[in-house]
C-alpha cells in the first residue's frame, strides 16, 4: 500500500515512480496519487503502471479527458485491478452549469462515458465529487489535526 496523496510530487518524481511500478514485479497492490498534479504525465505510462495493481485513486489529479480515456483503455482488460477512483467531472473545468451542459453532448465526453461503463463491467469505478472528498477529509478529525500540526498551522487547538 502506498498513499502518496497531497505530496506535490514533481513530474520527474511521478515519472520515475510510475515507470518503476510498470516495469517492476513489485508487491504493490494499492496506490493513491490523489491530489497530485498529473496533467503533464504520459497517460500510457499511467495506464501501464495500473495493470498489476488492485486499487488506484486518481481523484484530484487534474487528468484531462484524453489522459483518463487512454488510461481506461489500457486497464479495462486488467485481470488484477478491482477498483479505480476518479473525480466525477474528471478533466472538466467549467465556469458555469450551462457550459457544462453543452459539453455533455461533446463526442470526446460521450466516448469517455462509454469507457467508464465498459470499465464498470470489469471493476469498481468510483466517481467521487469534490464535495464528497471535502466532506470525507474534514470528517476525519484526527487526520486533519495531524496534517495541520505537521504544517505548523495548529498550535494549541486541542
Amino acid at each position: 500500500l502506498a498513499g502518496l496523496c497531497f505530496c506535490q510530487l514533481s513530474t520527474i518524481q511521478l515519472g520515475v515512480l510510475l515507470a518503476s511500478i510498470s516495469q517492476d514485479s513489485s508487491k504493490l497492490e494499492h496506490l493513491s496519487l490523489a491530489d497530485n498534479y498529473l496533467t503533464e504525465m504520459d497517460p500510457v505510462l499511467i495506464g501501464q503502471s495500473l495493470v498489476g495493481l488492485k486499487t488506484f485513486n486518481l481523484c484530484g489529479t487534474k487528468l484531462t479527458l484524453h489522459q483518463i480515456s487512454v488510461v481506461l483503455t489500457l486497464i479495462v482488460e486488467s485481470t488484477t485491478l478491482e477498483h479505480i477512483a476518479l473525480d466525477v467531472y474528471q478533466g472538466l473545468e467549467y465556469q458555469d452549469y450551462r457550459e457544462y451542459q453543452e459539453y455533455l453532448n461533446h463526442q470526446e465526453y460521450l466516448e469517455f462515458k462509454e469507457l467508464i461503463q465498459e470499465a464498470r463491467t470489469k471493476m469498481t469505478v468510483s466517481e467521487i465529487s469534490k464535495k464528497e472528498r471535502k466532506k470525507e477529509f474534514f470528517a476525519n478529525g484526527p487526520r486533519l489535526l495531524k496534517l495541520l500540526n505537521e504544517c505548523c498551522l495548529c498550535q494549541n487547538w486541542v
